[in-house]
This record gives structure tokens, sequence and C-alpha cells, in this order.
């Protein structure tokens, strides 16, 4: 073990200033593709979370919408009960696009938080072991904040989105549904019904996209490095 560590604080150490001249000249010979392929990366990596808060800004407002019906005294009774329908059918096409969005991103969080899991572990072992300069420190801690930055925004936007969902109920019960007739409670009942599931991402069919799973990623990353550190 000492002699891999050796092996790689050598080649570290040699190959350094090699590597930051060679970066610095592919960076700026290819400075115009490159800006394009870093937004492509960026539109990528962000994607699932800026569904999920578009998903979650929607809900929000449903929710805003439901605990205001029944509160106009000079609404009739027709007026409030087809504002009742509408936002039924409005939570039923979240319900849809919801559906449409797990199906999509939760293959891709499964892997990236895998791959989390992976390099961050592999970039903590390469700061701890690997006897390099203050460029290399540097590069590893920002690599290592990209990479937890990544399923950070993942899990931030998904408690959120489960925590908005999750009210729903709670606005079909603050509105004024005691003053109406029997029709909007008998409508009310359906809504309140259809609103029992909460919208949770589930990565892959096994992670909930939430902090809590933020954590856990994190708490594997420690146990592998620690792992490896004992190895060496």
């Amino acid at each position: 073990m000492e002699s891999l560590k050796d092996i790689l604080t050598n080649l570290s150490t040699n190959i350094s200033a090699i590597a930051i001249i060679l970066k610095f000249a592919n960076i700026f010979s290819r400075r115009e593709s490159i800006l394009d392929v870093n937004a492509w990366n960026v539109s990528s990596d962000t994607f699932p979370a800026i569904y999920m808060h578009v998903l979650k800004t929607h809900v929000k407002t449903l929710n805003i919408r439901t605990r205001r019906l029944g509160m106009d005294a000079t609404e009739s009774w027709q007026a409030t009960n087809a504002e009742l329908i509408q936002c039924i059918k409005d939570q039923q096409m979240l319900v849809e696009y919801f559906h449409t969005v797990r199906k999509v991103t939760s293959p891709a969080i499964f892997v990236q938080f895998l791959a989390t899991v992976i390099d961050a572990c592999i970039t903590a072992v390469c700061v701890f072991c690997v006897e390099g300069n203050l460029f290399e420190a540097i590069f590893f801690g920002q690599y290592f904040l990209c990479i937890i930055l990544e399923i950070a925004l993942y899990c931030y936007f998904g408690d959120e989105l489960v925590v908005e969902s999750s009210q729903i109920t709670d606005a079909i019960y603050s509105c004024n549904w005691m003053d109406q007739d029997k029709m909007f409670k008998k409508n009310l009942l359906v809504f309140m019904q259809s609103t029992q599931e909460g919208m949770t991402i589930v990565a892959g069919g096994i992670f909930p996209v939430n902090l809590t799973t933020f954590v856990s990623v994190l708490k594997s990353s420690y146990s592998f490095f620690a792992v490896l550190m004992t190895m060496t």
C-alpha cells in the first residue's frame, strides 16, 4: 500500500505542470465549443430539478386557489362549484404531469446518486492520499462541491414538492365548505380522495428524492471512504 501511495504521489507531482499547460491550451483552442458544451451539461444536470420546481409551484398555486373557495360572499353557489370543478381538473392534470416527470427523471437521478457516491469517495481518497499542490487541492475541492450540488438540487426540490403536495388536503379543508350546498360538498369529498397519494419522485423505484436521501448518500460516501482509507 505504501508503494501505491508513492506511485500516486510521484505521478501527481511529475505530470501536474504538463496537465495544467495542456488543459489551458485545450480550453483556449476550444473556447467557443466548450461554452456550448458547458451550457448543454448545465441544462442536462438541472432539468429534473427545474421540472420539480415548476410542478411544485403549480401545486402551490392550486393550494392557494383551493383555500379561497367559498370565501367570496357575493359569489353564487354555481360559480363556486364551477371553480371547485376546475380545481379538480387542474389537480388531475398536475398528477399526470407528475407521473410523466417521475418516469423521465427517475432512472437518471438513480444513476446520478450512484455516481455521486463513487465520485465523492474517490475524490476524498485523492485529496488525502495524493500529496499535490494547491491547484490540485482547489480542483478536487471544487469538483467535490459540484458533484454534491447536483444531487442537492434534486433532493431539495424533490423535498419541496413532497411538502407542498401533502398540503393539498389541508387546503381543501381550509376552504369555506360549511356554507356550501350538498353538490359542492360531494365534489369536495371526491377532490379530497384524489389527493391522498403524495407526489414523491422515487429514483429507480428505490430511493425517494428528498433531503433525507441526500444525507444518506453523503453517509454512504463517507462509509466507502473510511473503508478505502483503512486499506491504504
